[in-house]
């Protein structure tokens, strides 16, 4: 089946949206005080845009959890080639012409077990988990459903959101794309249930659907050995359901009926809250608690991102065309973040903005810092189309999607 160009698009998106919020950020620091003070209406523009763009990696998971991971050798060689080519080239380049010399952590990096590359390590434990997952989604009730994931983001919210627990690390973990995961998952399956409690069972485009490295996978299965607990947290949840707690999905429901349009002013007014919250923090009080809201509201596992990138997703959801140029830009994507965010490349794309800024400190700066990241963002593209026949075709030769 041909892929969904609305989810292409999405997945394009998603990548440019990294791109600057690397450029904002990254490249020119955390907002402070004296920024808001001396230039006011540019540091809230800086805060803005970043709150607009920290939905783009949950956005990433979502869209695995709206298509479902069926992983498979195959695309599981294709994403640890992906990664090792342009490790062993963009390395190879630096130690060839002279500005770098050999150390460990090149290794480390092009093995996937770097901190550079976390997006790729955790993503693999939600690619091999992913079967297990599955499992629970096929045989759970709608109500046990929606108390796994009540459960888990309460928790992860309080825990880890306000009180900072490492193990949900800020959202840049594995265990944090599992709930993205299924909570997308939900979503699809349950979006257009109004009156019944009856659950999809199958779904075509999901089942056909060429994600790239979210395939079929028949060698990886939820064995026996997770069968006990996966009964224990079902009695669980079958107990919970008869409480007297209200239901708060019923509320969430109406979210998927949103328009194109609500949806889009939804996900602007959170950015723009959250943004005012932290210009504000920054101008009553400081720069250390200022650096600490933006810190927490920056944190991919804060409700207001987690409800923004429901909000994209379901958003881009209602669009309905089709672009085989979308479709093949859309495959090469994930190199974008490869490439940009290597150990050797990630200064040099980070320090290519600060001279612009400062030559130009006005909105033609501005947007000239997002043409070069445009053009950026083609050029890995590009590199990417180039080297692709190095690694394993996907079926019928056509160009491989990708999960970032």
């Amino acid at each position: 089946m041909e892929r969904q160009s609305n989810m292409e698009l999405l997945r394009l998106v998603a990548m440019m949206m990294i791109l600057v919020m690397h450029m904002d950020y990254g490249a020119f620091g955390l907002p402070t005080a004296e920024s808001v003070e001396n230039a006011p209406m540019t540091t809230f523009g800086r805060i803005f845009v970043e709150h607009l763009c920290l939905v783009a990696v949950n956005v990433y998971v979502l869209i695995s959890g709206w298509f479902g991971i069926r992983p498979k050798m195959k695309s599981f060689v294709r994403l640890m080639l992906q990664v090792a080519t342009y490790s062993i080239i963009i390395t190879g380049a630096f130690l060839l012409l002279g500005k770098t010399t050999f150390k460990i952590g090149y290794v480390t990096d092009m093995l996937i077990i770097g901190k550079q590359y976390w997006f790729v390590v955790s993503y693999l434990l939600l690619y091999l988990v992913s079967p297990i997952l599955n499992t629970f989604v096929e045989h759970s009730s709608k109500r046990e459903f929606q108390w796994m994931l009540l459960v888990f983001f309460g928790f992860q919210f309080v825990y880890s959101w306000i009180f900072g627990l490492e193990e949900f690390a800020g959202g840049y973990s594995a265990l944090s794309f599992m709930g993205l995961y299924l909570l997308a998952r939900y979503v699809k399956i349950y979006e257009n249930d109004n009156d019944n409690e009856r659950r999809k069972t199958k779904d075509e485009n999901e089942s056909s659907h060429p994600d790239g490295i979210a395939s079929r996978f028949t060698a990886l299965r939820a064995g026996s050995k997770f069968g006990y607990a996966e009964l224990k947290v079902q009695v669980w949840l079958r107990r919970a359901k008869g409480s007297s707690f209200k239901n708060p999905f019923k509320s969430f429901k109406s979210l998927t009926r949103f328009s194109f349009s609500k949806l889009l002013a939804l996900y602007l007014f959170i950015a723009a809250i959250t943004a005012l919250f932290v210009f504000l923090a920054y101008g009553w009080k400081g720069d250390t608690i200022g650096d600490a809201c933006a810190g927490i509201f920056a944190h991919y596992n804060s409700p207001f991102i987690v409800v923004s990138s429901l909000v994209v997703l379901l958003m881009f959801s209602k669009l309905q065309f089709q672009s085989k140029v979308i479709n093949y830009l859309s495959s090469s994507a994930f190199a974008v973040y490869l490439i940009h965010a290597h150990p050797l490349l990630w200064d040099e794309y980070l320090n290519l903005f600060p001279p612009i800024y400062a030559k130009y400190p006005n909105l033609l700066g501005v947007l000239l810092m997002m043409l070069v990241a445009v053009i950026i963002f083609f050029l890995c593209i590009a590199i990417d189309k180039i080297l692709s026949p190095l690694r394993l075709p996907q079926g019928g030769g056509k160009p491989s999607g990708r999960k970032s």
